[in-house]
């Protein structure tokens, strides 16, 4: 049996934009997965309106598309799915304070996981306009789900059923093979994963003996990739895998550069087009 981490609550920041759908429909999936609580929280500013129910499908039509309840449902029918969704609307006076408001919302609920929809911005873009979804996973240091506007990701909008079976992830330096294989034990399987394959991703050398896949059912690998350094390497990886997820072992940014150029977790989200778990180690 995995140790499976079984979420409880789940933190959904959104800006409503075109490209949030799949962020709401991996929210909503692993919160059925789970039975977990969904808290959508959508930042605005002051004489706007919050057009949520025009821009994002309703979790009831979800439901109903995804075959779970009746046409004619009611509360008390999504209620019994065993899920819980309410929307936490925050009003602000300009957007300059969108990815505060937003942290510091999310850092109101302790959630357990949030999901967050990412621009992948980079280079020049990013300086200009830093990444909220960056800002939302610094504060709160919780394991993250990065979920690019234009990716596929791995739950089909149309019947909320998912295909999560490649999963790459670099370790080497502080971040060790075993503390790797145990993440993926843990929450993988909260995502919905059933049988998975784990690649482990070595940059320079040649990769070492993996461990065993204990926890979970599926298989562990090494690869070596000498292409510089670990982005590069786990993009690589990622195009010949055609990877469902990549899993990062986040350490935050802890020197002046991750604070210039982002860490090593923020890289991999700009750089590459698959969904990505930021877990803090």
């Amino acid at each position: 049996m995995s140790n499976v981490a079984r979420l409880r609550r789940i933190a959904l920041p959104l800006d409503l934009e075109r490209g949030s759908e799949q962020p709401f429909v991996h929210a909503l999936a692993i919160a059925l997965h789970c039975g977990a609580g969904l808290h959508v929280v959508h930042v605005h500013p002051r004489g706007t309106t919050a057009p949520y129910d025009q821009r994002l499908p309703g979790v009831k039509q979800a439901l109903v598309d995804w075959g779970l309840l009746a046409s004619d449902a009611t509360t008390a029918d999504i209620l019994g799915l065993g899920i819980r969704v309410e929307l936490d609307d925050i009003v602000i006076s300009d957007d300059s304070q969108v990815a505060h408001a937003a942290a510091i919302e999310v850092a109101s609920l302790s959630p357990d996981l949030l999901v967050l929809g990412t621009h992948r911005r980079r280079g020049l873009a990013q300086l200009l306009h830093p990444s909220v979804a960056e800002r939302i996973a610094r504060i709160n240091r919780v394991p993250a789900l990065f979920l690019g506007h234009k990716d596929p990701g791995w739950i089909d909008p149309a019947t909320g059923k998912g295909h999560l079976r490649r999963v790459v992830a670099p370790v080497g330096g502080d971040v060790d093979a075993d503390t790797v294989v145990r993440l993926a034990s843990r929450w993988l399987p909260d995502l919905g994963a059933g049988r998975f394959d784990l690649t482990l991703v070595h940059v320079g050398a040649e990769a070492p003996e993996p461990p065993p896949a204990a926890g979970f059912e599926g298989t562990v690998r090494a690869v070596a990739h000498n292409v510089g350094d670990i982005v590069a390497g786990v993009q690589a990886e990622v195009e010949l895998e055609q990877a469902d997820l990549i899993l990062m072992c986040s350490h935050g940014h802890d020197s002046w550069l991750d604070d210039l150029a982002g860490s090593k977790t923020e890289q991999v989200v700009r750089w590459t087009t698959t969904p990505v778990l930021a877990v803090p180690v």
